[in-house]
């Protein structure tokens, strides 16, 4: 299929430094772009929850990014509750994996075969957990590239290379490409990339993220701190051969160098740069995404016959 469908309502799930920094470029380009869809201005909705909901509610999204610096964002909509918007063409899923199922359920109803979803969560089986969840609509499994985060209530920071976004086919509905979502991305400066298959690039953000967020996590430093010391560089670089060996034993074919590629890749931003489950330790969350990182990796290894020693040795985070 390549017609350019009209889209109309987008939904933004999650509005944390994904998706507050994502939504708040959709919102720039709502505003600025009347015309976008003839007939309709196209409309973004916000689901957020807590004071988060509340600040951004009552004064707008704050987002500060490296592009642009400090700017406001207002969506069409912000709720707290899904089944307060009306259904939307596209959904933007920017939960933590916890959440994942949960906000699935919420919007189950409301989803139509031409419904997109489009999940930004950091994992290699995000796409299986939702099918489990809903059969309907097309979800094109992705990966992000982005260091964002909430500053506090209502304020997100975005600092490094601007975000992008890699995504394709699903593999339910495999003829259809996103011209529109294409589109839509192109005219709010949204980084993006299409491929076929993109299970070997989710496999590669997952060998990065994960590897330095259970060390960073574990050791209480810096993404920066991790490649300059060489005794938690060498954790590091175990832990992403041990994902992999995984990977080569599933037929995911990668780059002989990803792990150089990786390191160099996270070169390039700021030293003090922290991952989202790293914070998430540090604030003594109730929920963490330990079991998407360390425990994914236990439990392939262990199905696969692959060792993973290191991936152990900082499993548990105190």
């Amino acid at each position: 299929m390549s017609e350019i469908r009209k889209i109309i309502n987008i939904c933004i799930y999650g509005v944390g430094g994904v998706g507050g920094y994502f939504g708040g470029k959709l919102c720039q380009s709502m505003s600025a772009s009347t015309h976008f869809i003839k007939d309709k201005d196209f409309r973004v909705y916000f689901v957020a929850r807590g004071e988060h909901y509340k600040e951004i509610y009552s004064n707008g999204l704050t987002m500060h990014t490296e592009e642009q610096g400090e700017i406001i964002i207002k969506p069409y909509a912000v709720v707290n509750d899904a089944s307060l918007i009306p259904p939307a063409d596209i959904y933007i899923i920017c939960t933590k994996s916890y959440d994942l199922c949960g906000a699935i359920e919420s919007i189950k109803d409301k989803i139509t075969n031409d419904t997109v979803i489009l999940p930004l969560l950091n994992g290699i089986d995000i796409y299986e957990r939702i099918r489990q969840v809903c059969d309907k609509g097309i979800v094109f499994p992705a990966c992000v590239y982005i260091a964002s985060y909430i500053d506090k209530p209502g304020v997100i920071k975005q600092t490094g290379p601007n975000g992008r976004i890699v995504f394709g086919r699903d593999p339910q509905n495999y003829s259809y490409i996103p011209y529109d979502l294409f589109k839509l991305f192109e005219r709010a400066g949204i980084q993006f990339q299409w491929v076929d298959n993109p299970y070997p690039l989710i496999y590669e953000k997952y060998i990065l993220i994960c590897s330095f967020a259970l060390v960073t996590a574990k050791f209480g430093v810096t993404m920066g701190r991790v490649i300059e010391d060489s005794y938690l560089l060498n954790i590091l670089k175990n832990i992403m051969r041990e994902i992999k060996s995984i990977a080569d034993k599933k037929g995911i074919n990668m780059s002989d160098n990803i792990i150089d590629d990786c390191i160099e890749l996270v070169r390039k931003y700021p030293a003090d740069t922290k991952t989202s489950y790293q914070r998430d330790i540090e604030q003594m969350k109730e929920h963490n995404e330990g079991e998407l990182y360390a425990n994914t990796i236990i439990t392939l290894g262990e199905s696969l016959n692959i060792d993973t020693p290191y991936t152990k040795l900082v499993a548990n985070i105190e």
